[in-house]
């Protein structure tokens, strides 16, 4: 399947401004774990340029948390606070590299 830009780098940065605006954490993570701990909850450890974060994610994001790990892909992760689960409002997997 080929891939296709969702944004030209104009619009990426225009998107990223805006989102930056109204969100309190806004970073490029890298997916260490995920995986079910005993209550049945969705786990995700996640990492990003100073800290690692491990939380339950709501369904929705634990999908895309483990097809960024399975393709070692970052997320962009936009969170109100520290990006725990129920603190994440959206989410990218960021493929083919971008950005380092």
């Amino acid at each position: 399947m080929d891939s296709q830009l969702l944004f030209s780098n104009n619009e990426f940065e225009k998107l990223v401004s805006e989102v930056a605006a109204k969100a309190t954490y806004v970073n490029f993570c890298q997916v260490i774990y995920v995986g079910s701990n005993l209550t049945s909850h969705n786990m995700v450890c996640v990492k990003d340029d100073e800290k690692q974060y491990i939380s339950a994610w709501p369904d929705w994001a634990f999908q895309a948390a483990k097809e960024a790990l399975i393709a070692n892909h970052k997320l962009w992760i936009i969170a109100n606070e520290a990006p725990f689960g129920s603190n994440i409002k959206q989410l990218y997997i960021m493929y083919r590299g971008f950005p380092n």
